[in-house]
């Protein structure tokens, strides 16, 4: 199944009472359908994705432990998955989680205390695409993650209080597990990938501790105001760590390119451990005059940033058999390294104004019009830090595979004149004592402007509608496009004699066939040894939409709840701002659309133009509810580009004359049906029998495809992954 965009969170949890009450539930997927594959699976020697048996278990109870005053609130949920992948693998997906919650009350003071534990697991997933996808491929990705909150509400007078606080501790582990394990990563012929995986490593741990204040004033200039007050200080550290199998990725021509020719991609083992501290305040009055109520308020935040200890390990060269296995290599480039932690002398902070305004035309609620203005201050989080480590070293090293095995051996390794090398020194440079990380002088945090409409109209008490629009305007942006298609900090580059690059350090270095079409490229005269951070002065991002939705409460034996939006986003760059110009025409006034990460669709842009949900209930004679769910969407940016191999590695060239958006994936759309019926077992025991159908039209939707093309024209492109097909559930639930 293909998740749907967006995030759903029911923000009121639940919670024990004076009396016990609980609820058990089973759901089992015996099996999916197996459709056949298509023409293009065929091709590429797929098949049909299948989803296989699977389980999910769940159950909670809560109750008192000491009536009128303590209670206490459990849950748990297991869930098992499987599939037959395109490439006809296996792939199992599990996910365990546990919830407890204690609520407290003693006179006017009222709190919680949360414990929230789980962790997502992943066997059989791969990064390649799936026709070249093989058991040596695969990695196990774990995702644990442990919530840890509480707060307590207390009044003192005419003012109310809550204090929060909550420790966030989350890993994303990518192991390799295919059977290949620790085999060299390699891409033979330019094109078609063997070899493990890298090895990632994340770590993160947060803790946020605020206080929140109101005062109610009646009467006051005209009005009743309830004024709020807060701060808020939140800390989170990142530790990271990629290794790559022996240190390096082997790039091998096709013969008919550069026949014999090939490059070592180095790749030494990267890690870093950073962290950043936020504090926030903010004050805001919202105020009413009759049919007005108006809310003006005003924020204060503030970033810093920090590089805790850590350590960065020697380069040695991987050739058992080889003198020069084992030996540390190209010394000059890449060397141990170790800190005891230090500031990073940079920092954002940002006063953002928040206003709204809703006016209640009739005075029943039911002709409202809402307007908004915010802006919001961009958050670095633990960016910040890891760019200044610049904890990574490594280049790409040219080969002449002169026994045509592919692998490179250290005497097929070209001359260090030829070497083509990120020269980035993670801490101090060992001949100036300059860092080649530097920072503009005011370089500050980007922010989000947001204007915001709404109406909404009410007929009767069952049926309302409302019709929205929005516009976001993001500038001051540190951030930027680069030729991999990758959404990266903006930077110049450091040359010469530590001088900030400009313009005059890029040429037109020649045309390129794109899929039939010339394209001119641009090139680096001097390439930089550091990166100088600053932002984007005149360049922006803007996003629109318009959004008509429908609500129908329960009543006449059904419900219904609708939306449809419209979305539009735009990249405007300014080409003063910009020193590499590859790929402008491109991104420039095109759509937004970021890339996705470490994920079965990872490489996929992310961007949609429309969208339209429907769910529904209509309750069925003999007490049968009849659920459904239908969504739709256009399909996400499909741009076709050329990859090459450049002095720093792969880069992408996209089809010129187009803009980001202008291809795109097939529309998706999918409906999902329910049945359930509820028996009565005794007074206060409920079970209640549940069948869901997925995928119940059984569509075959492409959702990813090869986005790489050739020099020629009219480029064959091929379809990587589809829709599971429908499927089954069935459950049974018990409320006690």
């Amino acid at each position: 199944m293909r998740p749907v965009g967006g995030a759903v969170i029911n923000i009121i949890t639940k919670r024990g009472g004076d009396n016990f009450k609980g609820q058990v539930a089973g759901y089992y997927t015996p099996f999916g359908f197996r459709k056949s594959p298509t023409n293009e699976m065929t091709d590429q020697g797929l098949v049909y994705p299948k989803s296989s048996a699977t389980f999910d278990i769940s159950g909670n109870i809560g109750g008192p432990i000491l009536k009128d005053h303590l209670w206490f609130f459990g849950s748990f949920t297991g869930k098992s998955a499987g599939r037959k992948t395109e490439a006809d693998l296996d792939q199992t997906n599990s996910h365990l989680s546990g919830y407890g919650k204690v609520n407290y009350r003693w006179g006017k003071t009222t709190g919680d205390l949360h414990l929230d534990t789980g962790s997502r697991k992943t066997k059989g997933g791969s990064f390649l695409p799936p026709s070249q996808q093989d058991l040596d491929s695969l990695w196990e990705m774990i995702k644990p993650a442990t919530v840890l909150s509480g707060n307590a509400n207390f009044g003192l007078g005419k003012f109310g209080f809550q204090a929060r606080t909550i420790f966030n501790s989350n890993s994303l582990n990518y192991t390799p597990s295919g059977e290949g394990t620790n085999k060299e990563f390699r891409v033979v012929d330019g094109k078609n990938v063997q070899g493990t995986p890298f090895d990632y490593q994340n770590g993160r741990n947060s803790f946020d501790l605020s206080m929140d204040g109101n005062y109610f004033l009646e009467g006051a200039l005209g009005g009743d105001h309830e004024i709020k007050f807060g701060v808020d200080y939140y800390t989170a550290t990142t530790t990271t760590q990629t290794l790559f199998p022996n240190q390096r990725i082997t790039y091998t021509y096709p013969h008919g390119e550069k026949m014999g020719y090939g490059v070592v991609g180095i790749f030494p083992d990267m890690i870093f451990d950073v962290s950043f501290k936020r504090i926030s305040a903010y004050l805001q009055d919202t105020v009413t005059w009759g049919k007005l109520t108006a809310s003006l308020g005003l924020r204060y935040d503030k970033e810093t940033f920090h590089v805790n200890p850590f350590k960065l390990p020697e380069f040695t060269w991987y050739e058992p058999g080889s003198p020069y296995h084992g030996k540390p290599l190209f010394m000059d480039y890449i060397y141990p390294y170790e800190t005891s932690g230090f500031d990073v002398p940079v920092s954002w902070e940002l006063i953002s104004p928040r206003v709204s305004l809703t006016y209640d035309i009739t005075g029943d609620g039911k002709n409202v019009v809402k307007a908004s203005f915010a802006r919001y201050g961009g958050q670095s989080g633990n960016t910040i830090g890891s760019i200044y480590t610049t904890g990574f070293q490594g280049g790409w090293v040219g080969f002449y595979d002169e026994n045509r095995d592919g692998i490179p051996q250290y005497t097929e390794l070209f001359s260090t004149k030829y070497l083509n090398w990120y020269k980035f020194y993670p801490g101090k440079c060992p001949d100036t004592g300059l860092r080649p990380t530097q920072f503009a002088a005011d370089y500050s945090c980007p922010y989000l402007d947001e204007i915001t409409l709404k109406f909404e109209k009410a007929f009767g008490d069952d049926v309302a509608v409302a019709l929205g629009a929005f516009y976001k305007r993001k500038g001051n942006l540190t951030h930027t496009f680069n030729a991999n298609g990758e959404y990266v900090p903006f930077s110049k580059g450091i040359v010469g004699n530590w001088e900030v690059e400009t313009k005059a350090n890029w040429k037109e270095g020649g045309q390129i066939l794109v899929g039939g079409s010339p394209l001119i490229f641009y090139s680096q005269i001097n390439k930089p040894f550091g990166s100088y951070y600053t932002n984007l002065e005149n360049s922006s991002e803007s996003y629109r939409g318009v959004t008509l939705e429908f609500f129908k409460k329960l009543s006449n034996r059904w419900m219904l709840n609708s939306s449809f939006s419209i979305f539009g986003s735009s990249y405007n760059l300014d080409p003063n701002d910009l020193l590499d110009l590859n790929n402008f025409d491109f991104y420039n006034q095109g759509g937004l659309a970021f890339l996705s990460d470490k994920s079965a669709l990872g490489g996929n842009f992310i961007n949609s133009t429309w969208m339209y949900k429907f769910s529904a209930l209509y309750q069925l004679p003999y007490g049968i509810n009849l659920s459904s769910f239908f969504m739709a969407q256009s399909g996400n940016p499909a741009p076709q580009r050329r990859r090459t191999m450049t002095g720093t590695g792969p880069t992408y060239y996209y089809e010129p004359g187009t803009k980001m958006g202008d291809d795109r994936l097939p529309a998706f759309w999918m409906l999902n049906l329910g049945l359930e019926k509820t028996f009565q077992v005794t007074e206060k025991v409920t079970a209640s029998v549940v069948i869901d159908w997925y995928n119940a039209t059984n569509n075959q939707i492409e959702i990813r495809r090869n986005l790489d093309i050739g020099a020629a024209a009219n480029p064959d492109i091929a379809p990587l992954m589809w829709t599971n097909a429908g499927l089954f559930q069935f459950g049974v639930r018990v409320d006690f």
